[in-house]
């Protein structure tokens, strides 16, 4: 039986809808992975339950302490601790954005079907994109309540505009006090019903109305006011009206400039053609199909509509973070503009239908692309590893260390939820709290000692949570006046010197064990008695992470003690596999892949090197030197000329000389002199020691000789034997072999240069 056309077009359109709903699910079962914001709200919104009332004060910090506090996301707060408590923790966090995404997609679906007067071939393509655009700022903030609240809008004026019925207009002044109270983009709510004041107006005008508007316009009027009435509605009443402007207003802009989420888009992507990362992709489809759709409707645009389209556009140009908001904004005048031009043609355009189909297409194959490559590891419930500070923080809490901490911003609002009793320096609420000033001398201290020294002194603080990567890490190690303590993936605790600590430090001082990353992963000291201590430092820790439950969440000092075992070789590589396939277990990153590699390697198991090399490989270039060498060594030249190529070019001028080397010895062994005598000469050039430079100036010789070459080969034996004699030794050895091969040319060439050196 053939299924008549519009059944197959229904049918589409349902699978469509279920995968994008697929989609959603698996953007929200996401791990906690980088954002710290949601911790604090969580205090927060148990702190109001509590009181059962908003805080007017700053409760967290000890640097702010009583600091006025227009907490104006406070709405949201007290609904993510009610998922959170009474849903299974995590779980529930689950459900509030797995509901909020798809009520917000179910809206804006329908108002793309309004607005598209039911194509829904142009109402899906608009939803993908959307999407896509959208999709890599979903997850747990109240950002997400202005999404909803955004399109809840929009749909209510589509409804009004079309039936004319004054009920969807009325339904915005709930919403609006809801909005109001969970975030402050509200004032977005007062700009929508705004413009759409001000198009009625010059619509009345348009119509020629002269002996008064209609009651239609002044109902519009009477709501859009208020609309800003209602707003009031809040426990801080004009002042959170005001906050927007204040927030990102004045010195505060100085702060948000280090914050990425407030920096200006990029304009320069406007002209990259390329369509990944997805999500600027669709933004820039988005906005070019927006302008092209009023372009094509100039006489029957819509003032309403311009001004969104104009307001929005200029705040993703300023904000990144807008650009999700303007796609969430844009989406209906898009579609209803290329309606309205389409039905003015008296017909769909088959081109605009086909591209509708392939951008659908694109971004759902890209999609579950990265869904199963980049994301992967990303799914689930709860935290990800090797992104907050557990160890440390419940080394604290076990400990019962109090006092005034030094902390680093990402770590403010982890230290809030799960150890109340320390009052923190600062956390992620700037610049709501703290001002720009606080947050640039915070910025500067990390990276200079005599800054550091001077918060230290005006703070009082005993106590700091760094980042393992901080330039204070470093400066605290080598001071006399703090210890180490503790550890994890990501900060190190350090505690003061004669601050009252001296029993824990006498216990739990790190003395060996450098937990301080720079450029490499670890500082590892040479003396073997020093590294014994330090790898009893480190089995310390995970004695004690063990006994926290942390075993399964903290993968460093796994991997620093598989570093320790490696550097002390012979009987502890074996210990140094077991460590590493321990740490990859917890928190499985590329480098740890390639240290394993060189460890197997060491030990003779070729095959393992291998495999782990090329799980390395994907994230770590410097993986596709290690095969290359391996492949070498084990005479494979065709694979390994495949990875010395792939790793060069990658590297280009920041490649090791033994790449060179190994090249090299592949080109000698195809006979390939000239390309030998080529890479030699790079390794060369870029080898700092001695005895290696001298035995390249030496390989280059015999190249040059094999090559016919013999001055140049001459002049390279001489720079080997003025750096080491003993070369002189194998030259003649050399020369016996080209006497008894009856080289004369070669003994001769080799002649001046052995008398003339003895």
């Amino acid at each position: 039986m053939k299924i008549p056309r519009t059944d197959r077009s229904s049918l589409i359109s349902i699978v469509l809808l279920a995968i994008l709903g697929g989609f959603i699910f698996l953007v929200s079962l996401q791990q906690q992975h980088w954002d710290a914001d949601i911790f604090w709200a969580l205090k927060s919104g148990e702190w109001i339950v509590t009181n059962f009332s908003v805080p007017l004060t700053d409760p967290f910090s000890y640097t702010f302490a009583g600091k006025e506090w227009i907490d104006f996301t406070w709405g949201f707060q007290v609904f993510v601790y009610i998922f959170y408590t009474y849903l299974g923790g995590w779980f529930g966090l689950f459900i509030l954005q797995f509901l909020i995404l798809l009520g917000t997609f179910y809206l804006l679906y329908k108002s793309l079907i309004l607005a598209s007067s039911g194509r829904g071939w142009l109402a899906i393509a608009a939803l993908y994109l959307v999407f896509a655009a959208t999709y890599d700022r979903f997850f747990i903030r109240p950002h997400l309540i202005a999404y909803l609240f955004v399109v809840s809008y929009i749909y209510l004026l589509l409804l009004h505009a079309r039936e004319g019925k004054g009920r969807y207009l009325l339904y915005l002044l709930p919403l609006q006090i809801l909005w109001a109270n969970m975030h402050s983009s509200s004032i977005l709510g007062i700009f929508i019903v705004g413009s759409y004041a001000t198009g009625a107006f010059f619509s009345e005008i348009r119509k020629g109305v002269r002996s008064g508007a209609g009651s239609s316009f002044k109902f519009i009027v009477v709501v859009s006011f208020l609309v800003v009435a209602v707003s009031l509605i809040n426990p801080y009443g004009w002042k959170l009206l005001l906050f927007p402007f204040i927030h990102q207003g004045g010195e505060n802009a100085e702060a948000l400039r280090f914050i990425k989420e407030w920096l200006p888009f990029p304009l320069i992507e406007l002209f990259n053609l390329y369509p990944l990362p997805l999500g600027i992709f669709a933004f820039k489809v988005i906005l070019l199909g927006v302008f092209a759709s009023l372009v094509l409707n100039l006489r029957r645009l819509k003032l309403y509509e311009l001004m969104l389209v104009l307001a929005l556009t200029y705040m993703a140009f300023s904000h990144i973070r807008w650009t999700s908001v303007f796609a969430f904004f844009v989406a209906a005048i898009l579609v209803g503009n290329f309606t309205r031009y389409m039905e003015s043609r008296g017909r769909d355009s088959v081109i605009l239908k086909r591209l509708c189909m392939a951008l659908t297409c694109f971004v759902a194959v890209v999609f579950l692309s990265q869904a199963a490559t980049t994301y992967r590891g990303n799914y689930g419930l709860g935290l990800g590893t090797g992104v907050f500070p557990e160890g440390t923080v419940e080394f604290m809490k076990r400990e019962g260390v109090k006092g005034n901490i030094f902390n680093q911003y990402d770590f403010g609002g982890y230290l809030i939820y799960n150890y109340p009793e320390l009052k923190v320096f600062m956390d992620s609420r700037t610049p709501t709290i703290y001002s720009s000033y606080f947050y640039w001398s915070m910025r500067q201290a990390v990276m200079d000692e005599s800054l550091w020294n001077k918060i230290i002194k005006e703070n009082e603080i005993d106590i700091a949570l760094l980042k393992t990567r901080e330039s204070a890490c470093g400066m605290l190690w080598e001071s006399e006046d703090w210890s180490a303590v503790a550890f994890d993936d990501v900060s190190v605790l350090y505690l003061r010197s004669n601050a009252g600590y001296s029993d824990l430090i006498d216990k739990w001082r790190l003395k060996s064990l450098n937990p301080c990353r720079t450029t490499i992963n670890v500082r590892l000291p040479g003396d073997k008695a020093i590294l014994l201590e330090a790898a009893g430092e480190a089995r310390r820790l995970i004695s004690y992470y063990k006994e926290a439950g942390l075993d399964g969440r903290v993968a460093r000092p796994h991997w620093l003690l598989a570093n320790i075992s490696s550097s002390l070789g012979g009987e502890y590589l074996k210990d140094s596999v077991a460590q590493y396939r321990r740490a990859l277990e917890i928190s499985a990153e590329y480098p740890m892949h390639y240290e394993l590699a060189l460890v197997y390697a060491d030990l003779g198991e070729d095959d393992n090197a291998l495999r782990s090399f090329k799980k390395a490989a994907k994230g770590l270039n410097k993986s596709n030197m290690g095969l290359g060498l391996l492949y070498h060594k084990m005479g494979e030249e065709d694979k390994a000329q495949k990875y010395f190529d792939r790793y060069l070019k990658t590297a280009e001028d920041d490649a090791e000389h033994m790449v060179f080397k190994a090249l090299a010895a592949s080109c000698m062994n195809t006979g390939d002199f000239g390309c030998a005598v080529h890479n030699l000469k790079k390794a060369a050039f870029i080898t700092d020691d001695s005895a290696e430079l001298a035995y390249i100036y030496y390989n280059i010789g015999n190249a040059l000789f094999a090559k016919g070459n013999y001055p140049e080969g001459v002049l390279y034996y001489r720079r080997a034997i003025a750096i080491v004699p003993m070369y002189l030794i194998q030259l003649r050895a050399l020369q016996a072999e080209f006497v008894a091969n009856g080289r004369k040319e070669k003994v001769e060439a080799l002649s001046g240069l052995i008398i003339g050196t003895e």
